[in-house]
């Protein structure tokens, strides 16, 4: 069995794991849960249908490109995938690699990226190994790019935003930016799916909606980009070779539990592919929010998750105070400056949501 059709089994064998647990011990899939793989292909011809601006010639080139990128020697697919979550994935995947052209994987150790329903807000390493074949994966939740979706989006709708740069209103008014948090009602109830879905239940239960103007979701998908090229190249830092490495801060590695040092020397790596992004984009702060607010949020579902105490993972709140010693490296004095406006504005943005959060969960248990 070669590495790809092995990486396969392995791979489905993960996602039903998945299934059991989200469906009871008992769960088969069936054809009316997933798709199999001629079902998958359907996803690309609903795709392609759906786009009314392409000519027929161009629907078939689009038609044959995609299909094609579905035998991606490193992007899997299976019968239990979700060519949406698997899209994304490419995507992110794809953004690694145009910052790092010359980046190649051990040819003896391939690494393999799919995508999992696990119900958790979740990205994971996995290493597997078979009669001395061995195949690592890099997976991605549905649940979590929802999440990350609905995140940007509220953050968006959240801040006095402006047509050019820097793109937020400053000084901002924090009355002002409370008051639309707490008061505007399209807007509370907006980051209230968002937060409590994510938190409680799960985010594919929030209404999916698009915001007022293109320019708002252009700033949308910066965020997007940001934050999922952050969490694959975290992953990716998992797979590598130390020395790949490049640029290595000056953290004070005495203060690291050994338990965790692995976890902070990934996020150094997806560091170092946020700046890269940020200087491609001509220095869009936009291009480092990702971190910013996916810690943030993380902090925010421990504080609510109480007991979530891992001894291979620090506190998301040290994962993100060490973030930003990682990046006062990278910047100038005057970026760095410049930057912390955007990091004192998504601070007390989550702040405000915790607020907004925590007073609904209040009022609902007292119904």
């Amino acid at each position: 069995m070669n590495k790809k059709d092995l990486a396969i089994e392995y791979l489905k064998g993960i996602q039903l794991s998945y299934l059991k647990v989200k469906y009871g011990f008992d769960y088969e899939p069936n054809e009316k849960d997933f798709t199999s793989k001629d079902g998958f292909y359907s996803f690309v011809d609903k795709y392609i249908n759906s786009k009314i601006d392409l000519s027929e010639n161009e629907k078939i080139e689009v038609e044959i490109e995609l299909k094609n990128e579905v035998l991606n020697l490193n992007l899997l697919n299976t019968e239990f995938e979700n060519f949406t979550t698997w899209k994304i994935l490419q995507t992110a995947y794809e953004n690694f690699l145009s910052l790092n052209p010359d980046f190649s994987f051990n040819d003896n150790d391939n690494l393999f990226l799919g995508t999992v329903s696990s119900n958790e807000i979740n990205a994971e390493f996995i290493s597997k190994k078979d009669n001395d074949v061995g195949v690592s994966f890099i997976l991605f939740d549905d649940e979590l790019t929802t999440a990350i979706l609905l995140l940007s989006k509220i953050i968006i709708q959240s801040l006095p935003i402006v047509n050019k740069p820097p793109f937020i209103k400053f000084p901002i008014d924090l009355t002002e930016l409370f008051n639309n948090v707490q008061l505007d009602e399209k807007i509370r109830e907006r980051i209230l799916n968002t937060l409590y879905f994510s938190i409680c239940k799960r985010p594919s239960l929030s209404k999916d909606y698009l915001l007022e103007n293109d320019f708002y979701e252009l700033l949308v998908y910066k965020l997007i980009e940001s934050t999922e090229l952050f969490i694959i190249s975290h992953e990716i830092g998992h797979f590598i070779d130390e020395d790949v490495y490049n640029e290595k801060s000056n953290l004070n590695t005495d203060k690291i539990d050994e338990n965790w040092r692995l976890e902070f020397e990934a996020d150094l790596f997806g560091l170092n592919q946020l700046i890269k992004l940020y200087r491609k984009k001509q220095n869009n702060y936009f291009s480092l929010l990702g971190p910013e607010i996916y810690f943030n949020f993380l902090v925010l579902y421990e504080n609510l998750k109480s007991g979530l105490n891992s001894e291979t993972h620090p506190p998301a709140s040290q994962r993100l105070e060490y973030y930003r010693q990682f990046l006062s490296n990278f910047l100038s004095e005057k970026e760095q400056s410049d930057f912390s406006l955007y990091q004192e504005i998504i601070d007390k943005l989550f702040e405000y949501y915790k607020f907004v959060l925590n007073d609904f969960i209040k009022f609902n248990k007292k119904k």
